[in-house]
């Protein structure tokens, strides 16, 4: 995982485990309740999240701090149906890594062999 910045402002530091999301039709990125009140600053309505080589602009919505803590978009949607992530085994989505590069950047990356290793050994220890 990555350490970024030192942690020293919202949208820097250490990388978070993410998961793919589905409701309502639309596709997205849950971060997860802890990790948006971490690495998210509530003064941003969009963040930008590089999928792939390039950077996409996303909506924060006003629930995204209390019951919704994903950013959703059709290029989330196209990018895993590229990866042959969906449709996903149900309550299993895939995970990702979310690598806050400042303010309110981000790098949105498939997990490797290793971090998948790693994680499911420490979840079944």
């Amino acid at each position: 995982m990555y350490n970024v910045n030192n942690g020293k402002e919202k949208g820097s530091g250490k990388s978070m485990i993410v998961s793919a999301w589905k409701g309502g039709g639309s596709y997205g990125i849950r971060v997860g309740n802890d990790n948006a009140h971490r690495f998210f600053d509530k003064s941003w309505n969009h963040i930008e999240v590089k999928v792939g080589s390039i950077f996409y602009k996303f909506k924060l919505s006003p629930t995204f701090w209390s019951t919704c803590p994903e950013f959703r978009g059709k290029i989330i949607e196209n990018w895993l149906k590229s990866q042959r992530l969906v449709p996903w085994p149900k309550g299993n989505p895939p995970k990702f890594e979310l690598i806050p590069l400042g303010n309110n950047r981000f790098w949105l990356k498939k997990l490797s062999d290793l971090h998948r290793r790693v994680r499911s050994e420490i979840g079944n220890s």
